[in-house]
């Protein structure tokens, strides 16, 4: 029997390399605030789904002609229109996904829209791979909630126990510990927080050793 039942996966800067196209998305929004990019606040907001997003940045930025809500709208439709440009695996990935398919369950919960993670599933043939896939604007709380996690689980009959998260943020490792699940992080090389925080980092995703997913299944 393997050591978990389900085995969840982030999709941004985990499964894909999108952060500079999450960037684009944001500097986009900043110009029409008039303000700069400010590194500084997407720190806070990193993993954050994208509506999530344009409201930290509306706060940010203080405009006195949007609301938080409209800023996230606008900040969600450039991002989808930024997911149509190029769009490549992060390192390991493919590797991975072949091992696991067929021997655990796999879905996507990420904080990209769910039209976007269906894009890009389907673009890079790794449909098959997910028995659901579930953007964290479905639920009531985004990361560092556990919302969009326990939502998964309860999607697949898994308890959250038996669900193994593999993430890259800091909000998504949050969101984990809150619904009680392991997780694996695949960090960026200058995220040193989060590399003091999580027990189990791996520097790409086909160095996840599979008897750590599998066990003696």
């Amino acid at each position: 029997m393997n050591r978990y039942k389900l085995v969840i996966f982030d999709m941004d800067d985990t499964l894909i390399s999108s952060g500079s196209t999450w960037v684009h998305a944001e500097l986009k929004l900043y110009a029409h605030l008039g303000h700069p990019y400010s590194a500084e606040a997407a720190s806070g907001y990193k993993g954050m789904n994208a509506i999530d997003v344009g409201r930290s940045i509306c706060r940010f930025c203080r405009p006195d002609n949007l609301t938080e809500d409209e800023c996230g709208l606008m900040l969600r439709g450039w991002l989808l229109e930024e997911f149509h440009g190029t769009l490549n695996p992060m390192p390991g990935a493919d590797s991975l996904l072949n091992s696991l398919y067929g021997r655990i369950d796999m879905m996507v919960a990420s904080g990209s829209p769910a039209e976007g993670i269906r894009s890009v599933l389907d673009r890079l043939g790794w449909d098959r791979y997910f028995k659901q896939i579930i953007s964290s604007e479905e639920v009531a709380k985004g990361k560092p909630s556990p919302d969009v996690f326990i939502e998964a689980a309860r999607r697949m009959s898994c308890a959250p126990s038996d669900a193994l998260v593999i993430e890259d943020s800091l909000h998504g490792l949050r969101a984990a510990q809150n619904a009680g699940m392991d997780y694996i992080i695949i960090p960026r090389p200058d995220d040193l927080l989060i590399q003091r925080e999580a027990p189990l980092v791996f520097p790409r995703l086909d160095e996840i050793p599979l008897g750590l997913v599998l066990g003696d299944g």
